[in-house]
């Protein structure tokens, strides 16, 4: 009988954390079509929030002691700190689809739903916080060793970021769970 309760509560987890996965899954790839056949190539959603990015991730590069080139136009996608290469912010590095996937999970943890629904706009914001960190960082890393740009892109920031969002699913978890 003690046998059969605890199969009966593996299976159960089992059949939640399936579910958790293909609930995150479909929210997330939802999120990409949308993304994909309809806000990048329909809406300027993505040149905004670029154009935000630069300005703030300028902005700090300023306030940090360094002269940065001007723009030629309205919008603009490029960091370049005087005597440097610049860096590039595209759509893939707005940071939105990193969002999407912290949304994705963080809309299924079994959180208290108070705390769940009105701490997305804080925790988006501390994401994009962490994006203008790598942004100004990758500017800089391009004034002293333009030749680890792309290691630092590919990798080190990549780790950071997803990083963060690790951690403060932990968070949740662990500040805000219903159990």
């Amino acid at each position: 009988m003690a046998q059969r309760k605890t199969q009966s509560k593996a299976m159960k987890w089992n059949n939640d954390l399936l579910k958790f996965i293909f609930s995150v899954l479909a929210c997330y790839l939802i999120g990409l079509v949308v993304y994909e056949s309809f806000l990048l190539p329909k809406t300027k959603m993505d040149e905004y929030l670029i154009h935000a990015l630069v300005v703030i991730s300028e902005w700090v590069i300023q306030s940090l002691g360094y002269v940065t080139l001007s723009h030629q136009t309205a919008l603009f996608y490029t960091i370049q700190i005087e005597n440097s290469v610049g860096v590039w912010v595209s759509p893939n590095c707005d940071g939105w689809m990193v969002m999407w996937v912290f949304l994705s999970v963080w809309i299924f943890l079994p959180l208290k739903k108070l705390w769940k629904f009105t701490l997305i706009p804080l925790l988006i914001l501390a994401i994009e916080g962490m994006n203008v960190v790598r942004i100004v960082s990758l500017a800089i890393i391009t004034k002293y060793y333009p030749q680890s740009l792309a290691f630092n892109h590919d990798f080190t920031f990549t780790i950071v970021i997803y990083g963060f969002v690790i951690f403060l699913w932990w968070l949740g978890i662990k500040k805000w769970s219903e159990k």
